[in-house]
């Protein structure tokens, strides 16, 4: 049944494995909030300084990718209750409440899924609440180093995410712009089929080195 979902899979080698949950730590929610914002900083401090960047003509590649299509109702439709209902604390409503309602709100957020098209992004899409998670389950939860922060963002901001890619992966895969190995973000493309691609290539690489060895075998011993 988990065979063709990973997620489910996943959960359960997690519940067989019984990793033991880490102690509590006695870190506080701004202790976290100055660590992560320290770090970006820390980041942005290491980039150039100047904002004057040589400059270099760009040709433009054909085809190009200049603007994003208009979404129409069905489109819009369809990403919102084809997505799983996650609910982020930024959400003003259950996501899964959302998609009840989506009849009846369908043309407004098409209105406002289709800000893309002039190259706007609402701004409260931009926030995300910030989890902090343990590196590995062994480190020590009281040492702050040993976190990394995970964004968990809005429903809404994610419809409009899957929206962007869906046009820009199409574009991709249309104009044969994508590597013919690239196995990751690809539609029917996993883990699975780069095993098999670099299985192949090794039983290829062993058949050629089996041939050579085996002329060389009858020239040795004629």
């Amino acid at each position: 049944k988990s065979a063709s979902n990973p997620h489910q899979l996943f959960s359960i080698f997690s519940s067989l494995l019984s990793t033991p949950s880490p102690p509590q730590s006695s870190l506080a929610a701004d202790d976290f909030a100055v660590f992560f914002n320290e770090k970006i900083a820390d980041i942005r401090s290491s980039f150039m300084s100047t904002t004057t960047l040589p400059h270099s003509p760009i040709s433009v590649p054909s085809p190009c990718f200049s603007t994003f299509s208009p979404l129409t109702d069905s489109d819009v439709s369809q990403l919102l209750l084809s997505h799983r209902p996650t609910t982020c604390a930024l959400d003003p409503i259950p996501s899964s409440l959302l998609q009840t309602i989506t009849p009846d709100i369908l043309p407004y957020v098409t209105s406002l899924m289709n800000s893309l098209s002039s190259g706007c992004f609402p701004s409260s899409f931009k926030l995300a609440h910030i989890t902090p998670l343990l590196k590995k389950p062994t480190l020590d939860p009281s040492v702050i180093q040993n976190y990394r922060p995970v964004s968990l963002l809005p429903f809404r901001s994610k419809t409009i995410e899957r929206a962007a890619s869906n046009q820009l992966s199409s574009f991709l895969s249309l104009n044969n712009l994508l590597d013919p190995y690239q196995s990751g973000f690809r539609p029917g493309h996993s883990t699975e089929t780069a095993l098999l691609s670099v299985s192949a290539r090794i039983s290829a690489c062993l058949r050629d080195i089996q041939s050579w060895m085996d002329n060389h075998h009858l020239k040795l011993n004629p």
